[in-house]
């Protein structure tokens, strides 16, 4: 075969060209602005935090109606002008009862039967109590904490009274021995005497600390004594009751219910059996 039958080609193997690819930057593209239900409003309420809360109008106007009837809940105080219906509407309002009665004091005393003994001027206080407090428009739990404050102190003082009436006896067994009963009997005989003309004050000695002082009671019965010799057997004008273990005796069997004697619940009442049980075994022993 010649060469020209078959030509040699010196054509070089076609390069693959990939096209230049061009990098497109990405644009950042931004949301459309809404504008706030807020941005119709005039000037002066567009910044308003309170509208910014609520998400649209129709939220705002619920949100206002709800103020609205919450504030109508409110109690408002009155001022110095209020008439007697402003007033008591308020009291009634914070909790005061409609009337005295309301505070129902005398069931928070049905359990304190041996107090009212023992200070039987309590239940006029409480009902006076009632009275201003209800004149004040007190409410009904404050009322009650009031006056349970004022009897746990009284009730402290009336246990105090009878601690130290036991002791001054004791202190004074010591002095009179057998004499006792019948020497206090003079001594509460002559400060009964002089209450009479001294009430106001007698009353104030018998409230203190002093009416239990042994002290006192020696001074008393020495002045029962005095009066005694002085007056025949009489005491300020008014003959004093011998003081013998028999009419002690009397005195204690015919006192009435109320007397620590026959009051389990009253804070002298060991020592009022205690003295019995004594007269008693003496005055058995005289007959024997």
């Amino acid at each position: 075969m010649s060469d020209l039958e078959n030509p040699v080609t010196d054509t070089a193997p076609e390069a693959s060209v990939s096209p230049e690819v061009s990098a497109t930057p990405e644009v950042a593209v931004e949301a459309p602005v809404v504008d706030s239900w807020t941005s119709t409003l005039p000037e002066d309420l567009k910044g308003s935090p309170t509208l910014a809360k609520a998400k649209d109008l129709n939220s705002a106007l619920k949100n206002y109606v709800e103020l609205e009837k919450s504030m109508g809940n409110k109690i408002k105080v009155p001022g110095e002008d209020a008439t007697p219906e402003e007033l008591n509407s308020f009291y009634n309002k914070i909790g005061r009862p409609e009337t005295k009665e309301g505070y129902g004091f005398d069931e928070l005393f049905k359990d304190k039967a041996d107090l009212f003994t023992v200070a039987p001027q309590l239940k006029e206080s409480i009902d006076a109590f009632a009275t201003m407090a209800h004149e004040l428009g007190m409410p009904k739990a404050a009322a009650e904490k009031l006056l349970n404050w004022q009897t746990e102190k009284l009730e402290t003082q009336i246990q105090e009274m009878a601690t130290k009436t036991e002791q001054a006896k004791e202190s004074l067994a010591k002095i009179w021995g057998d004499n006792t009963e019948a020497k206090l009997a003079e001594a509460n005989a002559a400060s009964d005497i002089l209450a009479k003309q001294y009430p106001d004050e007698m009353q104030v000695f018998k409230d203190s600390d002093a009416a239990r002082n042994p002290v006192t009671m020696i001074m008393l019965s020495e002045l029962a004594t005095l009066y005694k010799e002085k007056n025949d057997g009489v005491l300020g004008g008014e003959s004093v009751q011998q003081n013998t273990p028999q009419n002690r005796l009397k005195e204690l069997m015919s006192a009435g219910r109320d007397h620590p004697l026959w009051n389990d619940r009253h804070p002298e009442h060991r020592s009022a059996v205690k003295e019995y049980n004594s007269l008693y075994e003496e005055v058995g022993n005289s007959r024997t």
